[in-house]
C-alpha cells in the first residue's frame, strides 16, 4: 500500500510541486475557516504548515520559479482575485490581478491567469523583491476554442499553452474525446 504524504483529518488534495521538489502546496480546509493554503516540507519533519489562513476562500496555489513566492486565488477583496505572498513566511501581499482572476500558473517572469473567460500574462519582477507589472491578455477561450476554466498549463519556456479544446465533429456541436489506447504498438518494429 502506498503510504499518503499528508495524513491529517482535514480535507486536502495536491496542487503544485516546487520547482526543486522540496514542497508541495494545496488548499484545505480545517474545518475553522474556509479553504486555506498549506504547504509540506518533503525534508525534515514532514508536518503540514498553513501559509494563508483566514475567513476568506484561497485556492490555486502555485510557486515562483525560484521558490521565494506563492501565487493563490482569494475571494478577500469580495471577488475571486490573484494575490501573491512570500514563501514559506506569508510576509507581504501584493494583488496581481485587476477586475478578477483565478486559475495562476507561473512560468519565469510571467504569472497568467483567467479573467472572463481570457487568458491573462503579468510581467513580474521578483529581486530584491516582488513588483507585478500591468496584465495584459493573451487571448480568449473563442479565439482559442478551449474552456480555460477546465484547465490550462503553460510550457517551461512560457512560449506555449496547453489547452483543453471543444472540437465538433459532424456539425452535431457534441464535444468528442479519442483516446488511443496501445499507441506505443504503432512504433515497434519501425
Amino acid at each position: 500500500a502506498v503510504e499518503p504524504l499528508v495524513s491529517s483529518p482535514m480535507p486536502e488534495w495536491a496542487m503544485h510541486w516546487s520547482w526543486d521538489g522540496k514542497y508541495l502546496v494545496y488548499p484545505g480546509l480545517d474545518g475553522k475557516t474556509s479553504n486555506d493554503i498549506w504547504y509540506l516540507s518533503l525534508t525534515g519533519e514532514q508536518q503540514p504548515v498553513a501559509i494563508i489562513q483566514s475567513e476568506f476562500n484561497e485556492v490555486d496555489p502555485v510557486l515562483s520559479p525560484d521558490g521565494r513566492y506563492l501565487a493563490y486565488s482569494s475571494n478577500a477583496s469580495g471577488q475571486r482575485e490573484i494575490y501573491v505572498t512570500s514563501f514559506p513566511t506569508g510576509e507581504g501581499l501584493w494583488q496581481v490581478s485587476v477586475s478578477g482572476g483565478v486559475a495562476p500558473a507561473w512560468q519565469g517572469n510571467e504569472i497568467f491567469y483567467v479573467r472572463n473567460n481570457a487568458l491573462m500574462a503579468v510581467k513580474v519582477a521578483t529581486s530584491p523583491t516582488f513588483r507585478p507589472g500591468t496584465p495584459e491578455q493573451l487571448f480568449t477561450e473563442e479565439s482559442a476554442r478551449a474552456i480555460l476554466d477546465n484547465g490550462y498549463d503553460v510550457t517551461r519556456d512560457g512560449q506555449r499553452f496547453v489547452v483543453v479544446q471543444t472540437i465538433e465533429v459532424g456539425g452535431s456541436g457534441e464535444p468528442v474525446m479519442t483516446v488511443v489506447q496501445d499507441w506505443a504498438e504503432e512504433f515497434e518494429g519501425n
